[in-house]
């Protein structure tokens, strides 16, 4: 595991929220969404998310403004129907009572989330006019804008000088008055680790994927091939039934899963194999390899049963699958008991599509029933 820890710091401007459903949320998608990220590559160890104290203050506020706009919308509402009802509807909310809420719901979901609430920095006012005027950044070169900037690196500063281990990330839309070449100066003096200051989600995953070595792209790939698979089980499933009944007196063997092979029993092949092989219950990937760029190699875990009912009219076509039947499937049948086999795949990503070249079949493949996704297409 890499050693390396990051403090990411948010800004209101990464978390902004402006729709009207669910007003007691203060915070967006792309919050959950990085917590996710988080969690699925097994971060919390390495990357500690903090928010600021006056960014949660920015956040009740604005969400807020968007809880009076909607009562606006519902009065106006009520004055346009007015020739149609005596009632009056007219909603009363105190702006305290609802900034309370709001701030404690937000409070609520970043502790629930192990989310550190920063302090605001003790900071002697003298300190912020002298900055004002001197415009330190992150103050505009010009006038006195950057208040609410400046409390907030202020912020960061303070929880630096408390984690000097660690590397920090700032998270903000507002890259224009946060220079990250100007802020590094003042920042390397309670430091001697990086500062980075990224504008979006995805910057910061790829960003962690460098610094951390997750290997994203590679997972990103894996999870295509794995749904492909899972897509394409029911066409896999009747190449495997091909090869068992082609190969007989073969317990472990490579076969070559084309048309040809599986139009063995003339045009209705497909039909003949879906009554006369066996049945998917569950599958597991158990490797993906890249062999050459765009190629992967798989191999995987099938759990499978032999098929019971069988229509009337099709009794001839069960048969003659069974004459065919090689002794591996001889050994295979049973009691309706669940088999297990041992398959490889090959999937070309540039095409889009599984491609089963070489496949082999091992029926003595060990398996744990929990690693099984019981998924049907």
């Amino acid at each position: 595991m890499n050693k390396k820890k990051f403090n990411v710091v948010l800004d209101t401007n990464f978390l902004w929220r402006d729709r009207e459903e669910k007003l007691d949320q203060i915070f967006n998608t792309s919050f959950e969404d990085l917590l996710s990220f988080l969690d699925e590559n097994d971060l919390k160890s390495n990357v500690e998310v903090k928010v600021p104290t006056v960014v949660l203050e920015e956040r009740v506020a604005q969400r807020f403004d968007v809880v009076q706009a909607v009562i606006a919308k519902h009065e106006d509402a009520v004055e346009k129907l007015k020739p149609f009802t005596t009632k009056e509807d007219k909603i009363e909310l105190s702006e305290r009572d609802v900034e309370k809420a709001l701030r404690e719901e937000g409070t609520k979901f970043l502790k629930a989330n192990d989310i550190a609430l920063l302090p605001l920095p003790t900071i002697p006012t003298k300190d912020l006019v002298e900055r004002s005027l001197r415009h330190i950044p992150p103050f505009a070169n010009k006038g006195d804008k950057g208040f609410k900037d400046t409390l907030i690196w202020l912020t960061i500063l303070a929880d630096v000088k408390e984690n000097k281990e660690s590397h920090y990330i700032f998270c903000t839309n507002n890259t224009e008055d946060f220079k990250v070449d100007e802020l590094s100066q003042e920042f390397a003096v309670f430091s001697k680790n990086s500062l980075t200051i990224l504008s979006t989600l995805p910057e910061l995953k790829e960003y962690l994927d460098k610094e951390l070595v997750l290997n994203l792209e590679l997972k990103r790939k894996h999870s295509l091939v794995e749904d492909e698979i899972k897509r394409k089980i029911g066409e896999i499933m009747l190449q495997v039934n091909t090869l068992l009944v082609t190969s007989p007196g073969r317990d472990n063997f490579w076969a070559h899963a084309s048309r040809t092979q599986m139009s063995f029993f003339g045009e209705t092949a497909d039909d003949q194999l879906v009554k006369g092989g066996y049945d998917f219950l569950g599958l597991n990937i158990l490797d993906i390899r890249e062999d050459s760029p765009g190629i992967f190699n798989v191999d995987v875990g099938l759990k499978v049963i032999q098929r019971k009912t069988q229509e009337r009219e099709k009794g001839l076509i069960y048969n003659r699958v069974t004459a065919y039947e090689s002794g591996f499937m001889r050994s295979m049948r049973g009691a309706d008991e669940e088999k297990k086999l041992k398959i490889s795949l090959q999937y070309i990503q540039t095409e889009g599509k599984i491609v089963v070249n070489n496949v082999y079949v091992n029926r003595y493949y060990p398996f744990d029933d929990a690693d099984f996704i019981p998924t049907m297409p």
